[in-house]
């Protein structure tokens, strides 16, 4: 298991992780832990390559509680008893560079998680355990964890417009009636869709790059869930940790 601190991280380039995350001069980032053996087998399985992990100075989304104050004239009436930030979504984009076929593509992950709610709930956490460089592990770790699943969902479960015919035909018939005949033809799409995708990286670069072939059970390169399921599975592992 291989570790490495954030402060490591900072300083020296890594291939999977690039760390863009300020912490407070209060947090030692000597003490916030990366297991780079998580990083790189989620990311992998995710089919993502380089991951950026940052930030963005985002608005908290906040959700008002209302509790009933009192009754007045038989009629309930209603008291804001205070507000509670609600994390929102990272931002994710996935960089495409390579002229291969997309099954053969490991596209750079840019994830920025919202700052201000970040803060928010370190803040909750802190209030519990009293020690911030914990806390801030804590949360750093369920928001990379939860923004590597969102970048694989997008890359691994690609948007209808981005599917082939055979795909949308295929895919959704073998799943709902996976008999011998489905299976049959499933098997003959998932030859073709790799022919398919083998001229398409000769005619591109002049080679077929078999190695860096994303393999899955589907018969179609643009939607693999059997990845994604894998990579939801991984996610449930801590990524980062604290060291005491």
């Amino acid at each position: 298991m291989r570790k490495q601190s954030v402060a490591e991280l900072v300083e020296a380039e890594n291939p999977y992780l690039s760390w863009n995350v300020t912490l407070p001069e209060r947090v030692d980032p000597e003490r916030i832990m990366v297991n780079m053996s998580c990083v790189e087998a989620l990311g992998k399985v995710s089919g993502l390559g380089h991951i950026n992990f940052g930030e963005y100075q985002g608005q908290r989304e906040l959700s008002e509680n209302v509790s009933v104050a009192g009754v007045s004239n038989g009629m309930a009436t209603a008291g804001l008893a205070g507000t509670v930030s609600k994390a929102t979504k990272p931002k994710i984009n996935l960089e495409h560079g390579s002229q291969l076929a997309h099954d053969y593509q490991s596209p750079t992950a840019n994830l920025l998680i919202n700052r201000a709610a970040l803060v928010d709930n370190v803040i909750g956490r802190k209030e519990r355990t009293g020690n911030d460089t914990r806390a801030w592990a804590a949360e750093l770790d369920i928001a990379y964890r939860g923004a590597v699943l969102r970048a694989a969902r997008q890359n691994l479960l690609c948007k209808f417009d981005d599917l082939f015919l055979g795909d949308a035909v295929f895919m959704p018939e073998f799943i709902a009636s996976p008999s011998t005949m489905s299976a049959f033809f499933a098997g003959v799409f998932y030859a073709a869709s790799m022919a398919s995708s083998l001229a398409h990286n000769k005619r591109e670069t002049g080679g077929f790059h078999l190695n860096k072939k994303r393999w899955s059970i589907s018969p179609t390169p643009h939607m693999q869930p059997d990845r994604l399921a894998l990579a939801a599975m991984g996610s449930g592992f801590r990524a980062i940790g604290y060291r005491k």
